[in-house]
């Protein structure tokens, strides 16, 4: 504390280390004069040099020791096993220490624990997904073997996928994982346009030619909407889009070619089941001749719902969409407020030990930063060395010039109690400088009392008992001071090994150096409060720094991406119908609904995240089939009464199918699937009542060869 004040933060990490050690010091000497126990004596004057050998929390009951794998974050299985094994050796530890606590965190230990939790989260999904999409087909078709038929050509469509996932991409991801939940949504949508058309007049026969071009159509778009994700940097998304896409167009296809030849074969009461929609064909009907009054409904309830979408808030810390209840995250919870700092680091490459120090100096003093970390801790620039070797010579002249003395009581008990006075100052100093790291280490150095302790009983110990603790002291603080002060240059070679692969590549041309920020550092990749300024004055990586940068780069890509699939699905829409009306109609209804999604996020409170930022090309993509079917059928059929009543029970029900497809995700604890199931769900219940409210009365805009006729 004796520099400028800017640096006062960046010292606050040395400083609390010090009165860490000095606490330590005072524990070791009172253990001695109480007990005559050598030890903390020993370790406390070993720190009083050379710094705590523990890094402590700050009221001195927790230690953190740190592990570094030899493996990266994303080797799932490596990371499974090593902190499955970790826990193993720390559950035998805990049955010799039962009065110690102890428990592993941190990024490797989430990582873990949130695979386990997603692989769990998967069976189940998968399970519901398909109780639920079975129960919803059987409801719909009242016919045994109509789920049955269904889902032979979608068991194809998702093994072909697959196969075409491992193909090309060779493996499952965490979001990957629940392709089978979704596509079972999805792919059952193509098996009921088709079930519902061989249920017509023309049978088997005339399905394809009425919703043939829908079902490919309807594929292609909702392909379209997950390709949108290759666009992101997040590589687990890009998986999802990529093999998403695929699986749709397998689904779709293995249906075209499969379910019409089982329907021929194994589907002949089909042709006895009256599968149309009167009500809804009514309902249709009556909306239609109100004209303008729906649309103009639907136009106030749009600018309405602009109050609610700026209401809508986001989530950026990844951790806050782990699962409740993972020890792990709970564990670093604690551990942050104990230790007053993050857990995690961010990492700043240097070419040379010059460059680190450079480095360590100039993110010292960003605020915010707790404590930096490098190789130029242990092996300072040559310069620096050189500098300072001159009075390394004569301290270390000096330290092996030293006697010992005799003790003066008095002129002990005074100094005791100046340091006591000095640590009573440097408490209000810190509190001033908002320095709680250490505020707090003083404020528990002076609550326990330990100089207050130490003073009475060095007052009444006797002369022996001084001597003793006089010998032990100037013994083991001289042979530390001595070896300490050496006159001779520190190299690489000089550093242990287990402290060197920290911080040092093994061809020694990468050096590293480590910043840790006060609080949680994950709070920061919403903020950018210190990461942004650390990356202004020089390049950093680290997990914290790629999600930050993830996060950036997610909400720019997430417009691009809606904007790729806006555009995207409205040429697709123009060379089906070959009729820019038509095409700008069959969009309507999708455009609604998405403002309406955002609308009712804000109104339940749902926020955005990394993950379900994503979700919203899909519900255009998604959304939109029905609008598609629709205005087929309407152009080879110009009755609202008879394409609703023909189609409803169709498109109604591949709402509810693909709504229990990513509703499934719901029941997952990793808050990310969650959330990306809730918008999807939402989106997709909108599409289907915009579109039955809003199409009816703009069918008639639809180009037709015949006038439009009633039945």
């Amino acid at each position: 504390y004796i520099n400028k004040e800017e640096n006062l933060s960046a010292q606050e990490m040395e400083a609390t280390m010090s009165l860490s050690a000095l606490e330590d010091f005072l524990y070791g000497a009172i253990k001695y004069l109480k007990d005559g126990e050598r030890e903390f004596l020993i370790l406390g004057t070993k720190e009083l040099l050379t710094g705590p050998l523990y890094f402590k929390s700050l009221d001195g009951n927790m230690i953190v020791v740190s592990i570094l794998p030899n493996f990266t974050f994303a080797d799932i299985k490596p990371m499974k096993d090593f902190v499955d094994k970790e826990r193993e050796i720390i559950e035998k530890i805990q049955k010799r220490h039962k009065k110690t606590r102890i428990f592993d965190t941190g990024i490797y230990s989430i990582g873990r624990d949130e695979f386990v939790t997603a692989n769990r989260d998967m069976n189940v999904t998968t399970v519901v997904s398909f109780v639920l999409v079975v129960l919803l087909f059987f409801l719909g078709f009242r016919i045994f073997q109509a789920p049955i038929l269904a889902g032979i050509p979608l068991l194809f469509g998702i093994v072909w996928d697959l196969g075409l996932a491992w193909l090309f991409i060779g493996r499952l991801n965490l979001m990957t994982a629940f392709v089978a939940a979704i596509l079972l949504g999805l792919g059952i949508d193509y098996s009921i346009h088709i079930l519902q058309a061989s249920s017509e007049k023309d049978g088997v026969e005339g399905a394809l030619l009425k919703v043939g071009n829908g079902v490919m159509i309807g594929a292609l778009t909702t392909a379209a909407a997950f390709l949108s994700l290759v666009t992101t940097s997040y590589d687990a998304l890009k998986e999802l889009g990529i093999i998403m896409a695929m699986g749709v167009v397998t689904t779709a296809t293995a249906t075209i070619f499969l379910l019409p030849a089982l329907i021929k074969l194994f589907g002949g009461s089909l042709k006895r089941r009256d599968l149309s929609s009167p009500y809804l064909g009514k309902y249709a009907e009556f909306v239609g001749r109100k004209k303008f009054l729906v649309p103009l409904l639907l136009i106030v309830l749009l600018v309405v719902s602009i109050i609610p979408i700026r209401r809508i808030k986001t989530v950026a810390n990844p951790l806050e969409l782990e699962a409740t209840g993972l020890k792990s995250v709970a564990y670093q919870d604690t551990l942050i407020s104990r230790m007053g700092m993050s857990t995690d680091y961010i990492m700043i490459p240097a070419r040379d030990l010059k460059e680190a120090d450079s480095v360590a100096k100039l993110v010292k003093k960003i605020p915010g930063v707790s404590f930096v970390e490098g190789i130029h801790l242990y092996v300072p620039p040559k310069g620096l060395q050189e500098y300072k070797m001159p009075f390394l010579k004569r301290i270390n002249q000096k330290a092996g010039a030293l006697r010992e003395g005799k003790v003066d009581v008095g002129l002990l008990t005074r100094e005791l109690m100046r340091l006591k006075d000095n640590i009573t100052e440097l408490k209000t100093m810190a509190y001033l400088a908002g320095l709680d790291k250490v505020y707090g280490k003083c404020r528990a150095i002076l609550g326990r009392g330990d100089l207050g302790q130490l003073v009475k009983l060095i007052n009444w110990a006797d002369r022996e008992q001084l001597d003793s603790l006089n010998t032990l002291f100037f013994k083991n603080f001289k042979s530390l001071l001595v070896s300490a002060s050496t006159p001779e240059f520190i190299t690489l070679d000089d550093v242990p090994e287990r402290i060197k692969r920290r911080f040092v590549s093994e061809d020694e041309k990468l050096f590293v150096v480590n910043v840790y920020s006060r609080g949680n550092v994950w709070s920061d990749v919403g903020k950018g409060t210190i990461m942004d300024k650390i990356l202004e004055k020089t390049s950093a990586t680290g997990m914290p720094i790629l999600m930050r940068v993830l996060w950036e780069v997610g909400k720019r890509e997430a417009k691009k991406a809606l904007l790729v699939v806006f555009l995207t699905i409205f040429i697709i829409l123009l060379l089906d119908f070959r009729n820019l009306r038509e095409a700008v109609l069959g969009f309507l209804p999708v455009g609604f609904s998405f403002v309406f999604t955002l609308a009712v996020m804000g109104l339940i409170g749902l926020p955005f995240n990394i993950v379900n930022v994503l979700a919203l090309p899909l519900i255009i993509g998604i959304g939109i089939d029905d609008a598609v079917h629709i205005i087929h059928r309407y152009r080879a059929f110009p009755s609202v009464h008879g394409v609703f009543t023909r189609i409803g029970r169709a498109i109604f029900y591949t709402s509810l199918t693909t709504m229990a497809a990513f509703g499934s995700l719901l029941l997952g604890k990793y808050k990310g699937y969650p959330t990306f199931g809730a918008v999807v769900l939402i989106g997709v219940a909108l599409a289907f009542l915009v579109t039955v409210n809003l199409l009816p009365p703009l069918l008639k805009f639809i180009r037709n060869s015949k006038k439009e006729v009633r039945g």
